[in-house]
């Protein structure tokens, strides 16, 4: 769950913090991790809009038709204390393939959103679209992995 915690100006926002806590009780992963979020532009949504890989609905704000333009960086740091696809079984059914993991680890991601929404007259027939485009830097998740991962993302919305 995110909350904002800092907004400036408070009536037409520029920049705002959003501190954010998880949990993971699963069976393939159970880790702990705390981060944040800043964005900097003009008409920010009360959404962080898309997250790397993760699927979303397109445009959460319906309310707000707006046009907004903003980057953003964000940070997580997280304790993995069981992670399936790099120790095995969690029960001896007999030999598990594994790598010895590395338990804290952080992910870091900076970009842009942009989004076009027309809302009046004649211009509201046209398509209102949404553009994020993401690099996310990985920490390396077990010994012997040579580098870090990153990778870039980019998510398309488009509503007629």
């Amino acid at each position: 769950t995110a909350w904002t915690a800092l907004r400036f100006p408070v009536h037409r926002p520029i920049l705002d913090l959003t501190p954010h806590a998880e949990l993971a009780l699963g069976t393939v992963q159970v880790y702990a991790g705390v981060g944040a979020s800043v964005r900097l532009g003009f008409s920010l949504p009360s959404h962080q809009g898309a997250g790397t890989i993760r699927a979303r609905a397109a445009f959460l704000d319906q309310g707000a038709a707006r046009s907004h333009a903003y980057a953003f960086y964000r940070f997580d740091r997280r304790h993995v204390a069981y992670n399936k696809f790099l120790e095995g079984n969690l029960a001896y059914f007999g030999p598990s393939h594994s790598v010895p993991p590395i338990r804290d680890l952080s992910d870091r991601e900076f970009g842009i959103s942009l989004r076009f929404a027309s809302g009046r007259g004649a211009l509201a027939k046209l398509a209102r679209f949404e553009l994020q485009l993401a690099h996310v830097i990985r920490d390396r998740e077990f010994v012997g992995q040579v580098r870090r991962q990153e990778y870039d993302s980019l998510a398309l919305s488009v509503r007629r």
